[in-house]
């Protein structure tokens, strides 16, 4: 299993808030493919999935999250 992360998207940004999941809990992913989308305070990120497995979403749409945060898992 390897966990994701909400990321730091700007420097002084301490939470993100996670717009949109581009895939579905339990969709088979690829390593590299974008599978969020959140925002920070300037901008805007994609999630790339660390590795290649099923996604299993933890923090849902529309929620605020701290950055470092686990996000989901893909196993």
């Amino acid at each position: 299993m390897t966990d994701v992360f909400a990321p730091r998207v700007d420097p002084s940004t301490e939470t993100v808030r996670i717009l949109k999941w581009k895939k579905k809990d339990g969709d088979h992913v690829e390593a590299g493919e974008g599978i969020a989308s959140v925002e920070g305070a300037k901008t805007t990120f994609d999630v790339k999935a660390p590795a290649a497995g099923t996604l299993k979403i933890i923090a849902a749409e529309g929620s605020r999250v701290k950055v470092g945060t686990k996000i989901a898992e893909v196993s």
